[in-house]
């Protein structure tokens, strides 16, 4: 009988797993039939410019801000798209918050078409170009919000106003929701939430910033992809903290606070919290699993046999991968004594959390002080933002949203993934189970870099594909 299982073993189970990933192949896709776009693309950049040149800058404290500019961007929005201005009635929600309602043959659903107008601060120093000057240069257009999101603002806005121009009637009412205050979590997305639920709207789709079309990203696929995010991961920010009586360096103790607080964050740092193949990302390994060579194809179609190796590889390589499928920690600010001989009589670092729905709360406070294994360091939660629950996949809208981009990008593949930023589409999911966040242009692992760094910018010829995009999937509502 020994003999048996290990001929087993050997041979058949091996066999078995070879055939598992000879068979785990692409999914027949539906034909995609491309129509041109005859939208005038040159005026539509010089009013993205226009854009570009009012610095909506935003920040958490509201001081800071020139309420003139914010001002001024919505008033450029009514003298930029007539038609849009004249057909669709717009209303103010919140500080900052602009939703027009483009009404269509029907009212019984909706769907929404998201972005955020403000932007997040610039450190003119670190910029080749004027952040707000809007510079063309060999077909690439400079500045802050070119990428996030002024950008997809910009195809919403214009694919209405070209639509409108055509004569265009949706068949279930459109809703263009913007919000001002975005980027440092401001209140102006969740009273739009809270105005379309008191109407009794029922939101059927609805369409924010997220994943891109990119490549270089998944193991074993060459071919561009674009990610769909079906869900978020929740926020967190947590401080650790420990005090002292303070002293003269000359006459330290053993450790210092300090120390204490570094051997603790080495302790969080080497012991990540398990890894989770959530739904989503469950999604994107049956998606892109099918296209990759053989070696990645036996790993995706066996993945359970293959989960400790898959694991410790993600565990100590990093990176995207990784932290969509484990929840992700990163220490971001520091503090203790002001001067190099003194020893500070209380410390504190900041932790960033980026967490799954499967980790909880308490299950990560209780995770830190177990890897910790020092009770005089106290753990406080300074900020939670839930994940979200995860949108459908199994629906026309989906189909309808992956349609648009095939249509747009030829030949990328089209897949849902968990997005680890946390955008205003959260708040949608009190009210919709179709909320998607794809941001609809093309990526380099450069150009992603550029999202909240120095030299912001956006090659035209993309930024026309996204014009041409948000005219598809619009149409189709």
């Amino acid at each position: 009988m020994n003999y048996f299982y290990l001929l087993f073993l050997l041979l058949v189970f091996p066999l078995w797993l070879v055939l598992r990933a000879l068979t785990f192949k692409p999914k027949k896709l539906n034909k995609i039939i491309i129509e041109d776009v005859d939208m005038d693309f040159d005026k539509a950049i010089s009013r993205f410019a226009g854009m570009i040149k009012i610095p909506t800058v935003s920040h958490a404290d509201v001081s800071l801000e020139d309420p003139a500019v914010f001002r001024k961007f919505q008033d450029y929005l009514n003298e930029a798209y007539p038609l849009v201005t004249k057909t669709c009635p717009r209303q103010i929600l919140g500080p900052k918050g602009l939703l027009y309602h483009w009404k269509g043959k029907s009212s019984e659903k909706a769907s929404v078409f998201m972005a955020h107008y403000d932007v997040v601060p610039v450190n003119r120093e670190g910029w080749s170009r004027d952040p707000f000057g809007a510079e063309i240069i060999d077909n690439v257009l400079w500045g802050r919000g070119t990428l996030d999101t002024k950008c997809t603002l910009c195809g919403v806005m214009e694919a209405a106003e070209y639509l409108l121009s055509k004569g265009f009637v949706p068949e279930h009412d459109i809703y263009l929701s913007f919000s001002g205050d975005e980027e440092p979590h401001g209140p102006s997305c969740p009273a739009i939430v809270e105005e379309l639920k008191k109407e009794n709207i029922k939101v059927d789709f609805v369409l924010d910033e997220g994943g891109a079309v990119v490549e270089g990203v998944f193991p074993g696929i060459k071919e561009r992809f674009a990610v769909i995010g079906i869900g978020e991961k929740g926020q967190m920010d947590a401080e650790l903290s420990m005090e002292s009586k303070g002293g003269h360096a000359s006459t330290p103790p053993r450790h210092t606070i300090v120390g204490e607080l570094s051997k603790a964050v080495c302790n969080i740092e080497n012991n990540p919290l398990p890894m989770h193949i959530t739904p989503p990302v469950s999604a994107m390994f049956d998606v892109l699993g099918r296209h990759a060579g053989l070696g990645m194809r036996l790993v995706f179609a066996n993945l359970k046999v293959f989960y400790p190796l898959f694991n410790l590889l993600t565990k100590k390589t990093g990176g995207e991968l990784n932290a969509m499928l484990r929840t992700t920690t990163a220490v971001t600010k520091m503090s203790g004594s002001d001067a190099f001989n003194v020893i500070p009589p209380k410390a504190s670092i900041g932790i960033n959390i980026r967490y799954l729905a499967e980790d909880g709360r308490e299950n990560i406070v209780s995770h830190f002080k177990r890897v910790i294994k020092n009770e005089d360091i106290k753990i406080e939660v300074k900020y939670d933002e839930e994940p979200s629950r995860y949108s459908k996949i199994d629906c026309p809208e989906f189909e309808l949203l992956s349609d648009a981009i095939r249509q747009t990008w030829e030949n990328a593949l089209v897949t849902p993934y968990l997005m680890m930023a946390c955008s205003d589409s959260r708040h949608y999911s009190r009210i919709s189970d179709k909320v998607y966040r794809f941001s609809a242009m093309h990526l380099t692992k450069e150009e992603r870099g550029l999202i909240h760094g120095n030299d912001e910018r956006i090659r035209l010829d993309e930024f026309k594909r996204t014009l041409a995009f948000f005219v598809r999937i619009m149409n189709k509502f």
